[in-house]
């Protein structure tokens, strides 16, 4: 799948702007805050993309997992934990001492709906 169609279907799946350039000007506008961060998998096109972002949670700075995508014709071949590991990393960078996720990954308990890991 191409960036556009990908871009499309990533649109619908999590509401994100509509148009190029609205989701441009949102790539854009995210990025620029320190506390938030997009990362993609490429292998020949964009496979996948994460958004991530921390935040203070009774004072402890934690990860939060915010939006995941990954191509259909990529999926169950690593881009998706890829994408994790860039996460975790830049988290750790970041000083937080947990990561919140939409999915269970390894040493990782559930709370809610979510999944809380606690990085070293």
């Amino acid at each position: 799948m191409h960036l556009h169609n990908m871009m499309d279907a990533a649109r619908l799946e999590a509401g994100y702007p509509k148009t190029n350039t609205d989701w441009g000007k949102y790539i854009v506008e995210y990025t620029s805050d320190p506390s938030k961060c997009l990362f993609t998998s490429e292998y020949g096109f964009i496979a996948g993309y994460c958004t991530t972002e921390y935040l203070l949670m009774d004072g402890i700075r934690t990860g939060l997992e915010v939006a995941w995508y990954v191509d259909p014709s990529k999926r169950n071949q690593g881009v998706g934990m890829d994408l994790y590991y860039k996460l975790e990393d830049w988290a750790s960078i970041k000083g937080c001492k947990y990561i919140i996720l939409g999915r269970p990954v390894k040493d990782s308990i559930k709370v809610g709906t979510q999944y809380l890991k606690k990085l070293d």
